[in-house]
């Protein structure tokens, strides 16, 4: 009996359903890979996303407490607190999933302070401010200080009169004799909005060299140095950034455009003195590279209180 002749299209079909089937198994496989790399990052940096929460809330201090990976997205979660107010922490909570979709509720922006309405009112040109106005903010500030005693804590928002750049800024720092301490966060991009055009505000670009990381504690901050490596830290930060990560940003009032010319332009507009001395606040007012001081918070804190200057 001579044997049937192989279906041979129906061999052909199997063995394409199986080349198929690898093939989408394979792909599902290195895309989870990528996932995972991704969403783990190196052993002391933070996920890209959990770093761009902080640099658009400058108004709180955060740590990283979680990082949860599941196969369709990570969520993680900050610890942040105020900045100089005494409130307590709170967690908040970052979902990012494999298309890049963020939502990460109550980290839009700074919230509705002091402090969040000082870092807002730090401005790109200061070329058209009042300069009488100015100085009549500088003199209340100064006289508000002055009824206050030298030793208490304090928060403020400091601007410029003009950007500095980061040696410039390390100049300043030395004239000055201050040492600004790691919980300082530098404003290298102010905060945008124009209602004439229709487009969503745009939060100010803030960094601090302690945002990338899981835990800071193991920096060496560099005293009045300390403006050099926390711009290469900024920009080391950016280039990490891809069009994966624009939808995620834009949850922030952020985009990649912007967050990489202000590290290659490395300008600072002002930065958010976090536990200075009332004192070393009071200095800053006398400075011409100052256009002015908005303390939001005041506080006797022995823990966090340190000298900025290096008078002691």
């Amino acid at each position: 009996m001579t044997p049937a002749e192989p279906d041979w299209s129906g061999v052909l079909k199997s063995l394409c359903l199986v080349v198929s089937s690898a093939l989408l198994l394979g792909g599902a496989l290195q895309a989870g890979f990528r996932a995972v790399v991704s969403f783990a990052g190196w052993e002391r940096e933070m996920p890209v996303m959990a770093v761009a929460a902080q640099v658009a809330n400058p108004d709180r201090r955060f740590s990283a407490t979680d990082v949860d990976r599941g196969a369709l997205a990570a969520t993680y979660t900050l610890t942040g607190e105020p900045r100089g107010t005494g409130a307590g922490t709170r967690d908040y909570e970052i979902v990012e999933d494999l298309t890049g979709r963020v939502d990460a509720p109550r980290l839009g922006g700074p919230e509705a302070t002091a402090l969040g309405r000082a870092i807002k009112g730090v401005v790109a040109n200061t070329a058209f401010v009042d300069r009488e106005e100015d100085k009549e903010r500088r003199e209340a500030t100064r006289k508000a200080l002055d009824g206050l005693p030298a030793g208490l804590s304090a928060v403020a928002a400091v601007e410029f009169a003009g950007p500095m750049t980061a040696e410039r800024m390390i100049a300043f720092n030395r004239e000055h004799g201050l040492c600004p301490g790691a919980d300082t966060v530098y404003i290298y991009s102010p905060y945008r909005y124009n209602d004439s055009t229709g487009e969503p505000p745009a939060n100010a670009i803030a960094w601090n060299r302690g945002m990338g990381y899981r835990s800071s504690g193991w920096l060496t901050y560099l005293c009045e140095g300390e403006p050099l490596p926390a711009l290469e830290a900024f920009r080391e930060w950016t280039r990490q950034l891809t069009s994966h990560h624009d939808r995620g940003l834009e949850q922030f009032g952020l985009d990649r455009q912007s967050l990489v010319g202000a590290a290659r332009e490395g300008r600072v507009h002002g930065f958010v003195a976090d536990s200075w001395k009332v004192s070393d606040l009071r200095k800053l007012l006398d400075a011409p590279e100052v256009r002015g001081v908005t303390v939001t918070g005041v506080a006797f804190d022995p823990e966090r209180l340190r000298p900025v200057s290096g008078e002691g």
